[in-house]
């Protein structure tokens, strides 16, 4: 890991962030298929990082179908849920032995300071292994019946979940997302904002490395959303779609969901409502308001 300096305060620069990346599907780190890359850049000195891949359409399908076989594999389907319990620790485990470059990379494309890049590290930690204690507890119900009869409701994934996330705090949007579609035994394929990609490619190359997870079961797809995003929330083999970014996108997705009927789930707009009193200590409320923002 390598240092460089703003104002008078050294930030990290970890090796992943100087060294083109590319996708990450099947298990594997490849690049465009037409070879299409993009610049990543340090808002806080406004120079170029690396480049990551652009994926098209076809790389998105290549993604799609990838986790497609994994969701349908045994490997993965038939996992006992105690097994995709130690999976979700191992996911937080990793973010934890791998904190500090984690964070430098989020700070890095993000321009967050390191103290409340942190706090959103930590927590991210906090959100794998909350939800590595799900998988033994998620039940069906038994419904009044006549004796001869048994009703009953089971609990079944979904399959293919696409992971959309903006740029503000990457790697705990993209925990918030991952976490619960793996806990209930779907697969992902995340498309991290293309302004603030590294961490998610490299949570993903870790989780590989360190065999947490059967090929395809995470996949990651970077790219702008017009092009990328749009090939991913029309795929008819993605099942349920997580997003979190403008109103207007939101409703975009939403109009796009209905002819496959896709599950939904959109955080849009207005964030950081904060009620000052007449009361309250000015200077310290101004303070709170900030680093809620």
């Amino acid at each position: 890991m390598t240092h460089h300096t703003t104002g008078s305060r050294a930030r990290p620069t970890p090796v992943f962030a100087t060294t083109p990346r590319g996708l990450f599907v099947d298990g594997r780190e490849e690049p465009a298929e037409d070879g299409a890359t993009m610049a990543t850049v340090d808002p806080t000195t406004e120079q170029e990082l690396t480049t990551i891949a652009i994926a098209g359409s076809g790389d998105v399908d290549r993604a799609v179908r990838a986790a497609r076989r994994a969701f349908e594999d045994p490997a993965w389907s038939a996992m006992r849920p105690e097994d995709r319990s130690r999976a979700l620790g191992q996911l937080a485990d990793l973010v934890e032995e791998h904190a500090e470059e984690l964070l430098a990379l989020d700070s890095a494309e993000m321009g967050v300071p390191l103290t409340p890049g942190r706090m959103m590290v930590e927590h991210s930690i906090e959100v794998f292994r909350h939800y590595a204690g799900w998988p033994t507890r998620i039940y069906g119900t038994t419904a009044p019946s006549a004796p001869n009869r048994l009703g009953y409701t089971r609990r079944s994934p979904l399959g293919v979940v696409a992971a959309i996330s903006a740029w503000n705090g990457p790697l705990l949007q993209m925990a918030y997302k991952v976490g619960p579609a793996l806990a209930t035994g779907n697969t992902v394929v995340v498309k991290p904002s293309e302004q603030t990609s590294l961490s998610a490619l490299r949570f993903a190359a870790l989780a590989a490395e360190h065999g947490c997870l059967p090929d395809g079961v995470l996949n990651v797809v970077t790219g702008p959303g017009a092009t990328t995003g749009e090939s991913l929330i029309t795929h008819p083999d993605v099942a349920k779609i997580s997003y979190t970014g403008s109103t207007e996108v939101g409703k975009h997705i939403l109009r796009s969901s209905a002819g496959h009927l896709k599950r939904v789930t959109l955080e849009l707009g207005g964030k950081s409502p904060f009620l000052v009193f007449e009361d309250a200590d000015l200077p310290a409320a101004a303070r709170a308001a900030a680093i809620g923002f």
